[in-house]
């Protein structure tokens, strides 16, 4: 079976495609509602298939 590579995003990025501040998209990180991958310290992303997901819950999808 083969690694499949999703796409990941950083902060700014999902806070923009979703028309939220960053200050918004935190607290939603905070509040268990996006969940974020840790690549280093400084580094943290979200994946695609997590942000579809998200956007999936809020539309009722």
């Amino acid at each position: 079976m083969q690694n499949q590579v999703t796409k990941q995003y950083r902060p700014l990025q999902v806070a923009d495609s979703l028309g939220i501040s960053i200050s918004t998209f935190w607290r939603l990180v905070k509040n268990g509602e996006i969940k974020t991958n840790k690549l280093t310290t400084r580094t943290t992303t979200v994946s695609e298939v997590e942000l579809a997901r998200f956007i999936n819950s809020k539309i009722g999808a």
